[in-house]
């Protein structure tokens, strides 16, 4: 995967990977766009697919009371969805 900065595009060689045959397509472009959790606390679970956070943790929170909150289940994954033009 090749970056040029100066025009704020990214160029990927057919050749730097191997798709694996569920996501090939004749027809269509395929976008992968990575999502990471980094330190993302919820004040309640989340059961979004890809956003889920059962993961309880307790924070100290206001006037010395803790408080739970929930991290997410994945530190990072990648949602896909295909282009077809014309």
């Amino acid at each position: 995967m090749v970056a040029d900065f100066r025009n704020r595009e990214w160029f990927v060689s057919k050749n730097d990977y191997e798709l694996l045959p569920e996501l090939k397509s004749n027809s269509s472009d395929l976008f992968l766009i990575g999502v990471s959790a980094n330190k993302v606390l919820y004040s309640k679970p989340v059961n979004d697919l890809l956003f889920a956070a059962h993961n309880p943790v307790t924070v100290p929170g206001n006037y010395g009371v803790n408080v739970t909150t929930y991290r997410a289940d994945r530190t990072s994954q990648a949602m896909g969805c295909w282009q077809q033009v014309g």
